[in-house]
């Protein structure tokens, strides 16, 4: 014998809020860019960096495997008519990954900064 499903109302697009898109809060400043660029490409590089980098490092991801799990439970809670859960767990990844590009970001700031000095 088998259980009714539960029924599950249609999705409609109407339904779904518009999401911004994620803004990117650091940027590599452009004077250290350049002196990166000025950098030979087949140069070692001599290179100093705080635990503090190390762990912002790990930091990247950690919160990239954490928005792909957030992005899984998108699509089951989407597909189990919950959307106001799924839109919930949507923004969540999208401020994970957010802040993972920024993780990135400024530990590679702190390795262009130790190679240009």
């Amino acid at each position: 014998m088998s259980t009714p499903a539960a029924p599950v109302s249609e999705l409609k697009p109407a339904q779904a809020s518009p999401l911004a898109p994620p803004s990117v809060a650091v940027t590599i400043p452009a004077q250290q860019l350049e002196k990166w660029f000025k950098l030979p490409s087949d140069q070692y590089l001599n290179i100093q960096i705080t635990r503090s980098d190390l762990d912002r490092f790990y930091n990247v991801f950690d919160r990239i495997f954490a928005a792909q799990h957030l992005s899984h439970d998108v699509l089951i809670k989407w597909s189990n008519g919950n959307t106001e859960g799924a839109e919930r767990d949507l923004e969540s990844s999208r401020n994970a990954l957010r802040e993972s590009q920024n993780e990135l970001r400024l530990f590679f700031m702190a390795l262009m900064a130790s190679a240009t000095k």
